[in-house]
């Protein structure tokens, strides 16, 4: 019968202060069953390295002779790593939306993880750790700047940015002498977000294979993002490095290059496979250049994926362990320990401290998490867990259903909503049996220590600071045409919201909507979407959809009064404005397009997209030149915006530089080789040059 990983904790929590005879005793087990949890946890010298203790001196004596007594300190140890701190390289790889429990080394018998898999076998695995938050940049902005979400303000993709006052962790890197380089798998990390700061390269230009998430966010593919990790390594392997590698692949929608795909098998396991393969590139590389024991690997996660469990396709929505639980590996070969599994709880905010202790480089004031660089030996002293505390304002965000708040604490989450929950994680993993009514003063207590700890996390906040408010010349503007405060913003959650447990399912109803749409029965897919909207009236992102599916329809009615109204609604729903803009545009309501293009700017000053809505309102009022400058900032901030590219070519076409109009059409097709409208404007230009070539 296996051993429970509460009686597992408490044996690691207790030797050897207790004895091995004493531990059985008191947990009921046996004393073979006591020294097999401490043998594999590293707590027991294998039987082999048992000596005598009346020779134990000779065999000491006699090692020291054969082996030089050096050699003692370049074992796995804290006294080696110590040494080893000045030289170390380090690569952090994190997998977008990677479930611990869909890996081999975590347990999943049908995982194709080996590279993953012999990470861990070369290093610590943590068994019990978490994000704070299940979407990307929140949880980026987390790991990378050791704070809670609470303290740095992010909660949402697309309409954050972390602010410079944040200290992130490439920053400390830096000053430390490393060269310090990032690949960016997503749009949703683009610099333009802030994450890029103390970066000397941060790739984020999606260019190899670009393809784009069911959110309408670009990604690259993993083959992209490992081609130029290897081109960022050759170039710089002989520095001392810090490299930042995200893969993207496993995110929705699931499709994973033919050779990775199995009958049977779910095509979001094919994904996290191709990823294996592709990471196990550029560990082999590292391999070759005899970098591998000189470099530290932290491989993690952002967030797990549900697998429609509770209901929810994706993430976004819950805090149950499918979306919150994420695999840690921490690797040095032949410096730390091999195979070992750490059972205590950590989270993603303790990865830059423990990063840095590492390396020997203190920590800055502001940083909330704590180094676990103890549990990566066998003796982790005095460290205890902490409880960690997690939250989601998507809910609210996005459909106007109410956010939820969590807490682990030992065994137990507690889950603050409308209708809370209480679960026992040793004897429940699933989370399908609430205990909340059960067990109140236990429910209650873990309340209390949640309100707490996030408003310490809280204190000295930089929420907000994200935000560059709109300029007040915009902001009355935009009122003067209705579209502000005549609702509620998101900034408050309504006490009064739905709990999203009750509002789930209107999820699958959407996805059915996008079903029938993509089966050319759009009129159906509308009409069902209405319905949709009209069961979550406070939503943001189905009123967006449906503006969108309106507008590619040719209904400018419906997608006007549909984004109108949404923007009324929540005037801090930035997506909206961009897309009534572009309507505006194309109407030549240019005045109402400027508008909202400022109110895009106003809020993200490096959004490629509010400046290249501005670079279109701009040549649709026939200043070329003005439209050309703002195309220029915006594919300065994002190289392989197509939209961008394509308008641009228009500029130059327009100033009559068909050379570098031919140039940027052609960019934008490589990016996106089905485009008809790419296809025909580099005929037309290929005309045009060949009729000034003629004169």
């Amino acid at each position: 019968m296996a051993i429970s990983n509460k009686k597992k904790k408490a044996i690691l929590r207790s030797y050897p202060g207790k004895s091995i005879p004493v531990l059985a005793s008191e947990l009921g087990l046996s004393d073979r069953e006591v020294k097999e949890v401490l043998k594999k946890e590293g707590r027991l010298p294998p039987r082999s390295m048992k000596v005598p203790l009346a020779i134990a001196g000779t065999v000491v004596a006699i090692a020291l002779l054969a082996l030089g007594a050096t050699s003692l300190f370049f074992g796995p140890g804290p006294a080696n790593l110590a040494r080893r701190s000045g030289e170390l390289n380090v690569l952090v790889v994190t997998i977008d939306t990677l479930r611990a429990d869909r890996l081999g080394c975590y347990g999943y018998a049908p995982a194709r993880t080996p590279v993953i898999d012999s990470l861990a076998r070369s290093g610590v695995r943590f068994e019990s750790a978490y994000s704070h938050q299940p979407i990307t940049l929140p949880s980026h902005a987390t790991l990378f700047t050791g704070t809670h979400p609470a303290h740095h303000g992010i909660s949402d993709n697309g309409i954050f940015m972390l602010p410079d006052e944040a200290v992130t962790l490439a920053e400390v890197l830096r000053e430390a002498g490393m060269s310090t380089a990032a690949v960016i798998g997503s749009f949703v990390l683009h610099s333009q977000f802030g994450l890029d700061q103390g970066f000397e390269t941060y790739d984020d230009s999606l260019s190899a294979d670009r393809k784009k998430d069911p959110d309408g966010f670009e990604e690259m593919t993993a083959t992209g993002v490992s081609n130029r990790a290897l081109e960022w390594i050759g170039q710089n392997a002989d520095k001392r490095w810090f490299l930042w590698l995200h893969y993207y692949d496993p995110h929705a929608d699931y499709e994973p290059p033919p050779e990775y795909r199995r009958a049977g098998g779910h095509p979001y396991d094919g994904e996290v496979a191709y990823v294996d393969f592709e990471l196990g590139r550029v560990l082999n590389e590292l391999e070759r250049r005899g970098l591998t024991e000189r470099t530290l690997v932290i491989l993690t996660s952002d967030h797990g994926e549900s697998l429609e469990e509770h209901g929810e396709l994706t993430h976004g929505l819950f805090l149950y362990e499918a979306d919150m639980r994420v695999p840690l590996i921490v690797s040095l070969p032949g410096t730390l320990p091999a195979s070992r599994v750490a059972s205590q709880t950590v989270s993603l905010m303790d990865i830059a401290p423990t990063l840095l202790s590492t390396l020997g480089i203190a920590s800055p004031n502001e940083i909330q998490g704590r180094s676990f660089m103890p549990l990566f030996f066998s003796d982790p002293g005095d460290w205890e867990e902490s409880p960690v505390v997690m939250e989601t304002m998507l809910p609210w965000r996005q459909y106007g259903w109410s956010p939820s708040s969590a807490i682990v604490e030992g065994d137990f989450k507690y889950i603050q909503a409308p209708k809370p929950e209480l679960y026992d994680l040793e004897s429940d993993p699933g989370e399908l049996n609430n205990l909340h009514d059960q067990n109140l003063d236990r429910a209650e207590a873990m309340a209390k220590r949640l309100e707490a700890l996030r408003g310490g996390y809280g204190e000295s906040s930089l929420e907000g600071k994200g935000n560059v408010d709109m300029d007040e010349s915009t902001r009355d503007r935009l009122a003067s045409l209705g579209y502000l405060f005549s609702g509620p913003t998101s900034d408050e959650p309504d006490p009064d919201a739905a709990d999203v447990k009750d509002m789930v399912a209107l999820m699958m109803t959407t996805k059915q909507a996008s079903d029938l749409r993509a089966s050319g029965k759009e009129d159906e897919a509308i009409s069902l979407l209405e319905k949709v909207l009209e069961a979550s009236p406070d939503s943001r992102m189905i009123p967006n959809l449906l503006g969108t599916w309106y507008a590619e329809a040719n209904d400018l009615q419906n997608a006007e009064r549909t984004f109108t109204h949404l923007i009324q609604r929540h005037p801090d729903y930035i997506e909206a404005y961009h897309n009534l803009g572009l309507l505006y545009a194309e109407a030549l309501r240019l005045e109402e397009a400027t508008d909202l293009a400022q109110a895009v700017l106003s809020r993200l000053p490096r959004s490629a997209k509010g400046l290249s809505l501005m670079g279109i309102i701009r040549l649709k009022e026939q200043d070329y030149q003005g439209g050309l400058d703002y195309l220029n900032k915006a594919i300065k901030y994002y190289p392989t915006y197509d939209k961008a590219l394509a308008n641009r070519a228009a500029a130059y076409y327009l100033l009559g530089e068909f050379e570098k109009a031919l140039e940027d059409v052609t960019s934008a097709r490589r990016i996106m080789p089905d485009n008809r409208r790419y296809a025909q404007f580099a005929i037309q230009i290929e005309k045009q040059l060949k009729a000034k070539q003629k004169r």
